[in-house]
Protein backbone atom coordinates (compact mmCIF):
# COMPACT_ATOMS: atom_id res chain seq x y z
CA UNK A 1 0.00 0.00 0.00
CA UNK A 2 1.38 3.56 -1.16
CA UNK A 3 1.37 6.15 0.87
CA UNK A 4 0.11 8.78 -1.45
CA UNK A 5 -3.03 6.97 -1.84
CA UNK A 6 -4.43 7.61 1.62
CA UNK A 7 -2.29 11.00 1.74
CA UNK A 8 -4.08 13.23 -0.38
CA UNK A 9 -5.00 16.68 1.27
CA UNK A 10 -8.28 17.25 2.44
CA UNK A 11 -11.02 18.51 0.66
CA UNK A 12 -11.08 22.13 1.93
CA UNK A 13 -13.21 23.59 -0.78
CA UNK A 14 -15.69 20.96 -0.80
CA UNK A 15 -19.23 22.26 0.46
CA UNK A 16 -20.49 21.97 3.62
CA UNK A 17 -23.77 20.33 4.39
CA UNK A 18 -24.54 23.76 5.82
CA UNK A 19 -24.89 25.19 2.36
CA UNK A 20 -28.52 25.05 2.32
CA UNK A 21 -31.18 26.93 0.69
CA UNK A 22 -33.73 26.78 3.78
CA UNK A 23 -31.54 28.15 6.24
CA UNK A 24 -28.05 30.06 7.37
CA UNK A 25 -25.52 30.19 10.50
CA UNK A 26 -25.42 33.28 12.59
CA UNK A 27 -21.96 34.08 13.71
CA UNK A 28 -23.41 36.47 16.78
CA UNK A 29 -26.25 33.84 17.76
CA UNK A 30 -23.96 30.89 16.93
CA UNK A 31 -27.21 29.03 15.80
CA UNK A 32 -28.44 28.51 12.31
CA UNK A 33 -31.49 30.44 11.07
CA UNK A 34 -34.46 29.78 8.68
CA UNK A 35 -33.65 32.77 5.94
CA UNK A 36 -37.03 33.65 5.21
CA UNK A 37 -37.89 34.34 8.58
CA UNK A 38 -34.74 34.79 10.49
CA UNK A 39 -36.11 32.32 13.39
CA UNK A 40 -33.96 29.81 14.99
CA UNK A 41 -33.51 26.47 14.07
CA UNK A 42 -34.44 24.03 17.17
CA UNK A 43 -31.82 22.27 17.97
CA UNK A 44 -34.35 18.69 17.44
CA UNK A 45 -34.20 20.22 14.08
CA UNK A 46 -30.75 20.71 13.67
CA UNK A 47 -30.00 17.38 15.61
CA UNK A 48 -32.01 15.65 12.44
CA UNK A 49 -30.34 17.33 9.79
CA UNK A 50 -26.74 16.19 11.11
CA UNK A 51 -28.69 12.41 11.70
CA UNK A 52 -29.96 12.77 8.24
CA UNK A 53 -26.32 13.77 7.01
CA UNK A 54 -24.84 10.60 8.99
CA UNK A 55 -27.01 8.36 7.47
CA UNK A 56 -26.23 9.58 4.03
CA UNK A 57 -22.61 9.16 4.72
CA UNK A 58 -23.18 5.56 6.19
CA UNK A 59 -25.45 4.44 2.91
CA UNK A 60 -22.75 5.84 0.96
CA UNK A 61 -19.58 3.80 2.36
CA UNK A 62 -21.73 1.02 3.20
CA UNK A 63 -22.13 0.55 -0.94
CA UNK A 64 -18.59 0.94 -1.27
CA UNK A 65 -18.50 -2.81 -0.57
CA UNK A 66 -20.01 -3.55 -3.79
CA UNK A 67 -17.67 -2.19 -5.87
CA UNK A 68 -14.24 -3.98 -4.50
CA UNK A 69 -14.58 -6.69 -6.95
CA UNK A 70 -15.35 -3.97 -9.67
CA UNK A 71 -12.70 -1.62 -9.68
CA UNK A 72 -9.02 -2.10 -8.68
CA UNK A 73 -7.65 -2.71 -4.83
CA UNK A 74 -5.89 0.77 -5.05
CA UNK A 75 -8.81 2.45 -6.95
CA UNK A 76 -11.22 1.40 -4.31
CA UNK A 77 -8.96 2.38 -1.81
CA UNK A 78 -8.20 6.05 -2.78
CA UNK A 79 -12.27 6.02 -3.67
CA UNK A 80 -13.56 5.34 -0.11
CA UNK A 81 -11.11 7.03 2.01
CA UNK A 82 -11.97 10.50 -0.26
CA UNK A 83 -15.74 9.61 0.96
CA UNK A 84 -14.72 9.81 4.39
CA UNK A 85 -12.46 12.89 3.96
CA UNK A 86 -15.58 14.61 2.54
CA UNK A 87 -17.87 13.24 5.55
CA UNK A 88 -15.76 14.38 7.58
CA UNK A 89 -14.60 17.76 6.42
CA UNK A 90 -19.01 18.33 5.68
CA UNK A 91 -19.85 17.08 9.43
CA UNK A 92 -16.92 19.63 10.95
CA UNK A 93 -18.24 22.68 8.67
CA UNK A 94 -21.90 21.10 9.97
CA UNK A 95 -20.86 21.88 13.39
CA UNK A 96 -18.90 24.95 12.51
CA UNK A 97 -21.15 26.85 10.73
CA UNK A 98 -19.86 26.58 7.17
CA UNK A 99 -17.08 27.28 5.01
CA UNK A 100 -16.87 30.72 5.32
CA UNK A 101 -16.54 30.42 9.34
CA UNK A 102 -13.69 28.27 8.87
CA UNK A 103 -10.21 29.15 10.31
CA UNK A 104 -6.26 27.73 10.17
CA UNK A 105 -7.03 26.34 13.81
CA UNK A 106 -10.49 24.44 12.35
CA UNK A 107 -8.65 22.81 9.29
CA UNK A 108 -5.57 22.09 12.00
CA UNK A 109 -8.12 19.67 13.89
CA UNK A 110 -9.87 18.78 11.42
CA UNK A 111 -6.22 17.19 9.99
CA UNK A 112 -5.27 15.80 13.09
CA UNK A 113 -8.95 13.44 12.71
CA UNK A 114 -8.55 12.82 9.64
CA UNK A 115 -4.72 11.61 10.37
CA UNK A 116 -6.34 9.46 13.13
CA UNK A 117 -9.07 7.98 10.56
CA UNK A 118 -5.86 6.97 7.75
CA UNK A 119 -4.24 4.64 10.04
CA UNK A 120 -7.21 2.96 11.40
CA UNK A 121 -8.43 2.76 7.39
CA UNK A 122 -4.64 1.73 6.35
CA UNK A 123 -5.25 -1.21 8.61
CA UNK A 124 -8.72 -1.88 7.66
CA UNK A 125 -7.66 -2.33 3.99
CA UNK A 126 -4.62 -4.28 4.97
CA UNK A 127 -7.42 -7.16 6.47
CA UNK A 128 -8.71 -6.49 3.54
CA UNK A 129 -5.93 -7.27 1.27
CA UNK A 130 -5.05 -10.76 3.73
CA UNK A 131 -8.92 -11.84 3.45
CA UNK A 132 -9.43 -11.72 6.57
CA UNK A 133 -12.57 -10.08 6.50
CA UNK A 134 -15.94 -11.19 5.38
CA UNK A 135 -18.51 -8.95 2.79
CA UNK A 136 -20.93 -8.17 5.95
CA UNK A 137 -17.21 -7.49 7.88
CA UNK A 138 -16.24 -5.15 5.34
CA UNK A 139 -19.69 -3.26 5.36
CA UNK A 140 -20.35 -3.24 8.97
CA UNK A 141 -16.82 -1.50 9.30
CA UNK A 142 -17.56 1.31 6.61
CA UNK A 143 -20.82 1.85 7.86
CA UNK A 144 -18.81 2.38 11.35
CA UNK A 145 -17.13 5.11 9.17
CA UNK A 146 -20.08 6.57 8.50
CA UNK A 147 -20.82 6.93 12.31
CA UNK A 148 -17.58 8.54 13.27
CA UNK A 149 -18.27 11.25 11.35
CA UNK A 150 -19.76 12.40 15.11
CA UNK A 151 -16.34 13.48 15.73
CA UNK A 152 -15.98 16.20 13.34
CA UNK A 153 -19.06 17.65 14.06
CA UNK A 154 -18.98 17.89 17.94
CA UNK A 155 -15.18 19.09 17.47
CA UNK A 156 -16.44 21.67 14.57
CA UNK A 157 -19.18 22.57 17.30
CA UNK A 158 -16.26 22.82 19.65
CA UNK A 159 -14.51 25.11 17.37
CA UNK A 160 -17.43 27.53 16.73
CA UNK A 161 -18.39 27.84 20.48
CA UNK A 162 -14.66 29.30 21.34
CA UNK A 163 -15.17 31.68 18.11
CA UNK A 164 -17.83 32.91 19.88
CA UNK A 165 -16.25 33.48 22.96
CA UNK A 166 -17.84 30.89 25.54
CA UNK A 167 -15.44 29.68 27.79
CA UNK A 168 -17.82 26.92 29.65
CA UNK A 169 -19.43 23.47 28.83
CA UNK A 170 -21.84 20.95 30.19
CA UNK A 171 -22.80 17.21 28.65
CA UNK A 172 -26.70 17.16 28.49
CA UNK A 173 -27.82 13.79 28.87
CA UNK A 174 -30.14 12.15 25.93
CA UNK A 175 -33.59 10.88 26.20
CA UNK A 176 -32.42 7.66 25.65
CA UNK A 177 -29.79 4.87 27.55
CA UNK A 178 -26.66 6.76 28.62
CA UNK A 179 -23.13 5.05 29.35
CA UNK A 180 -21.92 5.89 32.30
CA UNK A 181 -19.52 8.03 31.80
CA UNK A 182 -22.46 10.10 29.98
CA UNK A 183 -23.76 10.14 33.51
CA UNK A 184 -20.87 11.11 35.61
CA UNK A 185 -19.54 13.85 33.07
CA UNK A 186 -23.29 15.00 33.19
CA UNK A 187 -23.04 15.08 36.81
CA UNK A 188 -19.93 17.36 36.74
CA UNK A 189 -22.09 20.32 35.40
CA UNK A 190 -20.16 23.19 33.48
CA UNK A 191 -16.49 22.77 33.02
CA UNK A 192 -13.71 24.99 31.48
CA UNK A 193 -14.29 24.64 27.61
CA UNK A 194 -12.67 21.31 25.84
CA UNK A 195 -12.35 19.90 29.17
CA UNK A 196 -14.97 17.36 28.96
CA UNK A 197 -14.58 14.40 26.19
CA UNK A 198 -16.83 14.73 23.25
CA UNK A 199 -20.09 12.42 23.20
CA UNK A 200 -18.13 10.13 20.61
CA UNK A 201 -15.20 7.73 20.43
CA UNK A 202 -13.74 8.85 23.96
CA UNK A 203 -16.58 7.22 26.01
CA UNK A 204 -18.47 3.96 26.50
CA UNK A 205 -20.80 4.20 24.51
CA UNK A 206 -18.52 5.15 21.22
CA UNK A 207 -20.22 6.39 18.40
CA UNK A 208 -23.55 5.42 19.56
CA UNK A 209 -24.06 8.53 22.26
CA UNK A 210 -26.60 10.68 21.55
CA UNK A 211 -26.26 13.48 23.92
CA UNK A 212 -25.30 16.69 23.22
CA UNK A 213 -22.65 19.82 24.56
CA UNK A 214 -24.25 22.73 25.52
CA UNK A 215 -21.63 26.09 25.94
CA UNK A 216 -21.99 29.68 27.47
CA UNK A 217 -19.73 32.51 28.17
CA UNK A 218 -17.82 33.54 31.45
CA UNK A 219 -19.98 35.84 31.83
CA UNK A 220 -23.27 33.58 32.34
CA UNK A 221 -25.35 33.30 34.99
CA UNK A 222 -23.70 30.45 37.30
CA UNK A 223 -26.10 28.07 37.67
CA UNK A 224 -26.61 24.47 36.47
Amino acid sequence: MTQSVLSDPLPHSDRSASDHPEFYYNAKTGRYHYRDTNKFISNAARDNLTRGHINQVRETLRNQTDRLNKISFQRWQKETFNQVKIAHTQSYMLGRGGIHEMQPQDYAALSKEMRFQRDRFKLFSGQILDGKLSDAAIRYRLTAYGEATKVSHENGLLGAAIARGDTEERNILSMVENCLDCVKYTGMSWQPIGTLPRPTKKRRCMYNCQCRMEFRGSAAKKSA
